[in-house]
């Protein structure tokens, strides 16, 4: 929702700031909205038997779907409460989420099912990005919270390396 909101604005991109900067995100957030709605329909495709056994395929399809508007009405509030028109402390915290969520499918799988190292390496590159990149941007970006923030996302991250390395390896079950 977060890069949607992005693409959809389309016009204060090009019309009001006019700055290479934000149309190269508006181009590079194009394709990651795509990708994102292409994993919900995997999702509604493929995740009915480990997320919601007990629903039918229109009704797991249905929440998803619900689950997803609702997401995006948070998103929106949120948006609306912070003081960032640019989008800028919403990247890294939209970046951020992918780690707290990978931790927590590796626990309820109890193995590397759908994991691999690729995300939480990623994930220290692109938070230790953000920071590099908004640095001399506004000195938020240079306080203790923010880099709190990033340390915490670092570590966490590399805790998730540390945990997909320990986790046993997925064996499908054969029939």
């Amino acid at each position: 929702m977060h890069d949607l909101h992005f693409v959809l604005l389309f016009e204060l991109w090009f019309d009001v700031y006019d700055h290479w900067w934000v149309k190269a995100w508006w181009v590079a957030l194009v394709f990651t909205t795509i990708i994102e709605f292409a994993l919900v329909a995997m999702i509604i495709r493929y995740g009915r038997r480990e997320i919601a056994p007990w629903a039918s395929q229109r009704q797991f399809a249905g929440l998803i779907v619900l689950g997803t508007a609702a997401i995006g009405i948070i998103w929106l509030l949120a948006k609306s409460a912070m003081d960032d028109p640019l989008f800028l402390i919403s990247f890294p915290i939209t970046a951020f989420w992918a780690v707290p969520f990978s931790t927590a499918l590796m626990l309820r799988r109890n193995s590397q099912r759908g994991q691999s190292v690729r995300l939480p390496v990623c994930s220290v590159f692109i938070i230790g990005s953000f920071q590099g990149a908004l640095w001399f941007v506004d000195e938020f970006f240079r306080s203790p919270y923010f880099l709190m923030f990033t340390a915490m996302g670092i570590s966490w991250s590399l805790v998730n390396i540390w945990l997909i390395q320990r986790l046993p390896a997925y064996q499908p079950q054969t029939a």
